[in-house]
């Protein structure tokens, strides 16, 4: 069993389409490479979801303990609920400056 600390996954964040973290990282990974010269990662946020839960479970095995320390989803909690539930791992919750503690409450698996 292993301990991991995250924060910022965005999931759902519409505006997160449009950096460009490829400068930042220097990398191309999991970029669409039609999509390098405009700038952005993913089409859509369902693809950049699809992207997260991948390589998050390519790394965290189903006992493994994550602290999230912030600004999870910004979707709603319902569907927020179904995307950690398909993330490896035991999940803390830190609520983020993003993170309504209404909406927070709502979300247990």
């Amino acid at each position: 069993m292993k301990t991991f600390v995250v924060s910022d996954t965005h999931f759902s964040h519409k505006t997160t389409l449009k950096w460009d973290m490829r400068k930042r990282f220097n990398t191309k990974i999991g970029v669409e490479e039609d999509l390098i010269d405009k700038k952005i990662l993913y089409r859509d946020t369902m693809t950049m979801n699809e992207t997260i839960i991948s390589n998050w479970n390519s790394v965290v095995s189903k006992d493994d303990i994550v602290y999230h320390l912030g600004d999870v989803s910004f979707d709603n909690p319902i569907k927020t609920i179904d995307i950690l539930s398909r993330l490896n791992s035991i999940i803390y919750l830190v609520k983020g400056n993003h993170d309504k503690w209404r909406d927070i409450k709502k979300i247990q698996r």
